[in-house]
Parts: structure tokens; sequence; C-alpha cells
């Protein structure tokens, strides 16, 4: 048998979950073979990384691998083949919750058709093609995503109080929105300049198993090394004109921002935070969803309408 090969219907090798992975595989024999053959889809998430251990001078290695889809189809059953030219058509369905393709420091999520032909006491002919599963995330099947996030803190100045309320009016962006923050600070201090810094950062958790050590075995256990980044910021001095400022914010979220994501051993999040302050710092972090498709608008309700319960009051002295 020779020219064993793969050819996907799709030229890109780009799919979505839910969508159909169809191709054919194209071989030729000079004469009457006996064989089997089989196609498999695969998709796997493998973590790897290496800590050094000073204590024993030593690198400690994590690792573990996590088959979220494995499908085996045969596409000929043993039997004996005409010499000439061969096609075989295949066709597999990539699940819903299929996690999107992704490279990572420590890690990755690939997928591929795997496949194998078996002859007896013959050493099998394999052949591999990869592929690429899209990022799909519909917000609005995302419960909390579509939830507002309010927080209230305070902190104290030679005894002087200044009280920060930030809200989010919902939890989930696509990539290029800009997340708009609303804040309201009383400053009961004699401080009239008050540093303000926003940070969108990405959060990727890679889970593995430590597979060496002077430890027993049985101890050996699963480990997560996170890796944030910065991936949007702003910052602004704000002048306290009076006791109490209203103030808006807009944070943008990069085009090329990917949507979130959990499996097992790999998790892709993102969280909001705020600092308010200098010296002394009014901190929030605020969880972040970003997904592919963009929040439907509610209609306007009273509830929503009288939401912004901690506005600065108005003044009646102007």
């Amino acid at each position: 048998m020779e020219k064993l090969q793969i050819h996907l219907d799709n030229s890109s090798a780009a799919y979505f979950p839910g969508r159909n992975v169809t191709g054919k595989i194209t071989f030729n024999i000079h004469k009457p073979l006996s064989f089997s053959i089989d196609a498999r889809i695969l998709g796997e998430a493998v973590t790897f990384w290496k800590h050094w251990n000073t204590t024993f001078r030593e690198h400690i290695q994590f690792t573990s691998k996590n088959d979220h889809l494995d499908e085996l189809t045969q596409l000929q059953k043993y039997e004996s083949v005409a010499p000439g030219a061969h096609t075989l058509n295949f066709s597999f369905r990539i699940p819903q919750e299929s996690p999107p393709s992704f490279e990572g420091k420590f890690g990755s999520i690939r997928y591929k058709i795997h496949v194998a032909v078996s002859r007896s006491e013959k050493k099998k002919m394999e052949s591999e093609q990869t592929i690429s599963v899209m990022p799909y995330l519909n917000l609005n099947s995302i419960p909390r995503g579509l939830l507002p996030l309010e927080h209230n803190k305070s902190i104290f100045y030679l005894s002087k109080e200044i009280e920060v309320n930030v809200k989010i009016h919902q939890r989930g962006f696509i990539a290029g929105e800009r997340i708009p923050i609303e804040m309201t600070i009383i400053n009961k201090t004699r401080i009239k300049t008050i540093p303000i810094f926003l940070m969108l950062i990405q959060v990727t958790h890679f889970e593995a198993q430590q597979k060496s050590g002077h430890i027993f075995k049985e101890n050996l256990k699963f480990h997560r090394n996170p890796i944030e980044d910065n991936i949007s910021e702003v910052k602004k001095d704000i002048k306290m004109n009076s006791t109490c400022e209203n103030l808006n914010f807009e944070l943008l979220i990069p085009v090329s921002t990917r949507s979130s994501f959990k499996t097992k051993l790999i998790q892709l999040a993102y969280k909001l935070l705020i600092s308010v302050g200098n010296d002394k710092n009014v901190d929030f972090e605020l969880p972040i969803i970003i997904g592919t498709v963009s929040v439907q608008p509610e209609p306007p309700s009273y509830k929503r309408a009288m939401e912004r319960s901690e506005d600065c009051p108005p003044n009646y002295n102007k």
C-alpha cells in the first residue's frame, strides 16, 4: 500500500463545536491485499512543567493528559481489496461542549484525525491530520453572565474615611467591547486627588499531576500553575471637587482576546481589578466572562432604573 492520505472537505481544517468533520482517505495498492482501516477523531488536553526543588536539588516534573474526545469508526472491515486507487469517506461530529484548540506555556488542547491500516503480522500504516476547534461561547446561555456585580469598600486615612462603591451591570462581554464601570467615591479626608487604576487580567490555570520527587507515590498530588497577564488598563487621577463624586469609566477588551473556557486540566478566565488610592488602596476583584456571542439587551425595568442607589445625594446648596 502507498500514498495513504487524509483529505478534509473543509480546506481550513477549522470547525465550530456541534459541526461535522467530513472528508475522505485515499490510497493505492498494486496487488490484492487483506487489511482493515480505522479512523478516529481525538481531542486531548496535555499539561506539563518542571519545578526546581532547592532542598533536593532536582527538577520535579508535573504532567497530565485528559482525552475529552475519542471516537472510533471502522471504514473497512478486514477483507481482501483489489489493486488500484481507493477512496473511503468519513464523518465525525464535534460535541457541542468541546473546548477550543489552545496553545499555552504549560499546556495545550489539540484535535486530530487519525487513520490506521491493520494487516496481519505487519506493522500498522498510519496517517494523521490536525484540525482546529474554534471558540464558541454564547453569553446568553450563561445565567451569571447577565447578572450585575456591585461591591462597596472603605479605608481610613488619619481616622477619616474614603468609601468606594463600584458596579458593572453585567459580567459577560465579547472581544472588542468596552466594560462600562460605575464608581462612587465618598471622600471624608483632606485628600484632593485620588488615583484610580483599572486592569483586565487574563488568568490561565494549568493543573497537572506531580510525577517525581522525594515523596511516596501515593502523596503525588495535583498542582495548579496559574499565569496572569494584564491585557487592558486605564489609569486616571481624579480631582475631588466635592465630598462625593460619581464617575464612569470604560475598559476596552482587545479584539484578539480569547473566550473563556474550562476543562479538567486547563482553564482560561478573566477578572477586573480596580485599585483606588495611593499608599493605602481600596481594591476590588470582579470576575468577567468573555464569550463570542454578545449579551442581548433586556427591556428596561423599574428595578434597573433604581439600581444605582449609591449615587451621591443632590447638592441643594448650589
